[in-house]
């Protein structure tokens, strides 16, 4: 699973102790865009929590196109309801 971003001490450690492994952007800041697409493309990467308000982790046609045929589940961290995306496959 991806992380871009940090999203706090108790949640971390939530995460850390789920049965996979997190890939959690190494910068304290809004990851590269080529960050979040390479590791969208990793067949390993099975899900992905991303912070919709940044720019580099904007849902849209090259984002989707980057994720793996394995990906299961994208997860915003973001707040309200005018930022909702769904998509039908």
């Amino acid at each position: 699973m991806i992380r871009t971003r940090h999203v706090g001490d108790d949640a971390m450690k939530i995460l850390e102790d789920a049965p996979f492994e997190i890939i959690l952007n190494p910068e304290n800041a809004q990851p590269q865009r080529e960050w979040v697409l390479k590791h969208l493309a990793d067949p390993e990467v099975l899900g992905a929590c991303i912070m919709h308000s940044q720019p580099s982790d904007k849902v849209d046609k090259e984002f989707l196109d980057a994720c793996n045929p394995n990906l299961k589940v994208i997860s915003t961290f973001s707040v309200g309801y005018g930022k909702s995306v769904f998509i039908q496959f």
